[in-house]
This record gives C-alpha cells, structure tokens and sequence, in this order.
C-alpha cells in the first residue's frame, strides 16, 4: 500500500508477484502493477505464465490497462479477445475468473470492441471458477460488457 508504481521495475514486480498465493493479493497486487510504468509488457509476460498467481495478477493487469490506459492499440485488445477465447476454459481456476473480467474490460472500451468482445462472451459460454466457501459469483461477460458503456 505504500509502495511507488512510478519507482518499480520488472524485477521488482517479478520478484513481488513469485510470493503471491491467494486472490485477495493477486488483486491488491495487479491494482499497483498496472500503474507502473512496465505494466504492458508484465501483463502480457505474466498472462501467459503457467503459475496460477502470476497468469491471474497478468490478466488482472490486461484488464486494468483495458479499462484505465488512456491509450492502448486496438489490434492487441482484438488479439488478447482472440487469445481468451481460445484459452480460457484451459487455464487454471483463478486465471479464467481473471480472464473473464479483462474480457469484460475490453468490452467496455469502444463501441468496436464491445461487438467482439460480446461475440466472443457468447461463443466461450459460462465460464466456470470454483470461489470457495463465498458468496462470489463469476460475472456473465456479455450481461456484464452491456451494463456499462465507457
């Protein structure tokens, strides 16, 4: 909470984010990554790792960037759709969760973008995320991209 999203580097990150066990961190955690000023390229490192944590604090970011970034290239948010879609039901429990609000954040961006993004909620279905022994419930991406407009 007191750490300085302008002071920190890639190793730093990597070597905070090698610690993380648990939602509740990955998310405090992602919410200063995305702030720094290497968040785009550990967001796309960290999404594609295998470990659960990081893959989930990367999409965690990817969302991030997608909903508060005042510029980002519209190709790669179409990129990143296409990589969801193809992975989400694949990748470990937390990372789908992760995955499906970049989806939602991508979604919610431009007038474009929330076309794919539904399309693409509509071909990947429910997506399925054990929360544990909490009221928690997995976000319908397309309900969820049509509640909001950017």
């Amino acid at each position: 909470m007191v750490a300085d999203p302008a002071q920190m580097t890639a190793t730093d990150l990597d070597a905070w984010v090698a610690d993380i066990d648990n939602y509740g961190i990955a998310g405090a955690f992602s919410e200063l990554a995305y702030r720094t000023p290497v968040a785009a390229r550990v967001a796309k490192k960290w999404s594609r790792a295998r470990d659960e944590w990081k893959s989930a604090c990367g999409w965690n970011m990817v969302g991030h960037l997608a909903s508060h970034a005042e510029t980002i290239d519209e190709a790669d948010l179409e990129a990143t759709l296409e990589t969801i879609e193809a992975k989400i039901h694949r990748s470990p429990n937390r990372t789908r969760y992760s995955m499906n609000r970049a989806l939602i954040a991508i979604g919610r961006r431009t007038p474009r973008l929330r076309r794919l993004a539904t399309a693409a909620a509509k071909r990947i279905g429910p997506v399925e995320v054990d929360h544990g022994e909490t009221g928690c419930k997995t976000p319908d991406a397309v309900a969820a991209i049509a509640k909001k407009k950017r």
